[in-house]
């Protein structure tokens, strides 16, 4: 009843739907780890440059 109270009818979304902070903080993970992973990659890519053009 206290989550009912608390978050109304997104207190028990159910079904692999998420409460919509939660769904957020979903969101906000994955684009932290899609932007680490680009990051990486232009790493890889610079070293890759600065060792080719010396």
């Amino acid at each position: 009843m206290k989550q009912f109270s608390t978050h109304g009818d997104a207190a028990f979304p159910g079904k692999g739907n998420l409460r919509p902070a939660d769904d957020e903080a979903r969101k906000m993970q994955r684009k932290i780890k899609d932007l680490e992973e680009e990051n990486a990659i232009l790493k890889k890519a610079m070293a890759i440059f600065a060792k080719g053009g010396k």
